[in-house]
């Protein structure tokens, strides 16, 4: 059945309901899952055109760094217009100076106020097309109360713009509490998600003067992929490189400064050859580690000391590592 006979369908049943436009943008059919197939990305597999992204992270994790990489990236063949009202005066000289060099319209608190913001954005409406056009926020807490509902008026603004075709990018902040296994969440009630096409979380790790910040979406309607950028502190040029989950990163650092003894269990069994999951969490139950902290344990050391792939009934099964990267002091 194609979409007209399905229309037919519907009409012909008399349901009023069933008639609604209301009703009939909730349905999914196969053209929906084309434009997700075939969605236009503007920078690396990260910037998906006209979707609206929030882009999360912890202060000084980089976000900024690496959406002002995006700007300079793409401005040569796009308008870009980047808000920029979190940043000191001392930065804006760089920014101001870089923007010009690029032909980015920056936008700052120098000469602008939120209300101005709002009535630019409400100007860009009456556009009729934005497709060539990207705006970035930074930050969105800046322009709306991000733990109130009522800013979902804002977030409306934003998706009219992409409903016009412009590509919205939305900077905010993660909540200061870390979770048990380290991640964050973001902060702001449950309209920041709901409203946006994507999602991206960030975690970095600053070692030396190197700054290392990998890319992972909680939420995604385009075939996006988690990536991971590097920079030197004092060049500040981003590059992308082989994407590297830090999240597992800092969880096994964590846990091997900890977790000595049950690591020690592990890799004395499977020295012995492959491992099923069930054998390594029964023997480190015995050893007095509860079952969720030896699952937890298992995960975090994967690719540090040990791999792990599925095998028969869907089961984990796990070899060592020949070389470990980083050997720790068990």
């Amino acid at each position: 059945m194609d979409v007209d006979s399905l229309n037919a369908r519907v009409s012909s049943q008399g349901d009023h309901w069933s008639e609604s436009q209301k009703f009939r943008k909730l349905l999914t059919i196969p053209s929906d899952l084309v434009r997700l197939e075939t969605a236009e990305f503007l920078w690396h597999e990260l910037i998906v055109a006209q979707h609206y992204a929030v882009w999360c992270a912890p202060p000084n994790a980089g976000k900024t760094t690496i959406a002002w990489q995006a700007a300079k990236d793409l401005a040569a063949d796009m308008k870009v217009v980047y808000l920029h009202f979190d940043a000191s005066a001392v930065d804006l000289r760089n920014f101001a100076s870089e923007g010009l060099e690029h032909g980015i319209f920056l936008i700052t608190s120098l000469n602008a106020n939120p209300d101005d913001i709002h009535q630019l954005l409400s100007d860009l409406r009456a556009e009729a097309d934005l497709s060539d056009t990207l705006v970035i926020i930074d930050t969105l807490k800046k322009f709306c109360d991000l733990n109130d509902k009522r800013s979902k008026h804002f977030y409306e603004l934003i998706r009219q713009l992409t409903a016009k075709g412009c590509t919205v990018i939305a900077l905010s902040h993660t909540t200061k509490r870390e979770e048990a296994d380290g991640s964050r969440i973001f902060d702001g009630v449950g309209d920041l998600e709901q409203d946006c096409d994507e999602m991206l979380m960030m975690r970095h790790v600053l070692q030396a003067n190197q700054q290392t910040v990998s890319c992972e979406f909680r939420k995604q309607r385009a075939k996006v992929k988690p990536i991971t950028f590097r920079w030197n502190l004092d060049e500040r040029i981003v590059e992308a490189v082989d994407y590297e989950n830090l999240s597992l990163r800092s969880e096994w650092e964590k846990l091997s400064q900890t977790m000595g003894s049950e690591i020690g269990v592990v890799l004395n069994l499977l020295e012995q050859g492959e491992q099923i999951q069930t054998t390594l969490t029964d023997n480190l139950n015995a050893s007095g580690c509860g079952q969720k902290r030896a699952q937890r344990l298992l995960k975090a050391g994967t690719g540090f000391a040990w791999s792990r792939k599925k095998g028969d009934c869907n089961s984990w099964v796990y070899t060592p590592l020949q070389n470990l990267p980083n050997p720790p002091n068990y």
